[in-house]
């Protein structure tokens, strides 16, 4: 995978419950919710998604 030469932002848009379902998550692993959403795109990025989650990408 290329490293970009600059950070790239990406935006969630997520409903008040899904945060409150993510930050659960996420405090379950013992993480702060943006560390832990940051792993998880460069993990999607990768497709080394963990277990329960399905990869957006087309083939």
């Amino acid at each position: 995978m290329a490293i970009p030469h600059k950070t790239e932002r990406i935006t969630f848009r997520v409903t008040p419950a899904q945060r409150v379902l993510l930050q659960a998550r996420a405090e379950r692993e013992g993480r702060w919710l943006s560390e832990w959403l940051r792993e998880l795109v460069a993990r999607a990025v990768s497709e080394e998604l963990p277990p329960g989650y399905a990869s957006q990408r087309t083939v």
